[in-house]
């Protein structure tokens, strides 16, 4: 992800997933935010998603600062964007 034509593409077609709520994508930050329904879909779909369009997407372990409440609907997710790739 390498430029502002890779996040729109990225909002654009991950937004439209079923169970999506929203999706932000930073360049700078070389992450995204989704808010999903957990009743619908789940993080790795949503990477797996990402990952079919061509783009690396990884998941914060355990030791990440961001944290994923469960019991909040739609539920807030942090995917990690490579940036050195496409």
């Amino acid at each position: 992800m390498t430029c502002n034509s890779c996040v729109q593409s990225i909002e654009g077609l991950i937004s439209k997933k079923p169970g999506v709520k929203s999706i932000t994508v930073s360049l700078t930050n070389k992450n995204g935010t989704v808010a999903y329904d957990p009743l619908v879909t789940s993080p790795e779909l949503v990477r797996a998603a990402i990952e079919d369009m061509g783009f690396d997407a990884s998941l914060p372990g355990k030791s990440s600062c961001f944290t994923t409440v469960y019991h909040l609907h739609p539920v807030p997710i942090i995917v990690l964007l490579d940036t050195s790739h496409v």
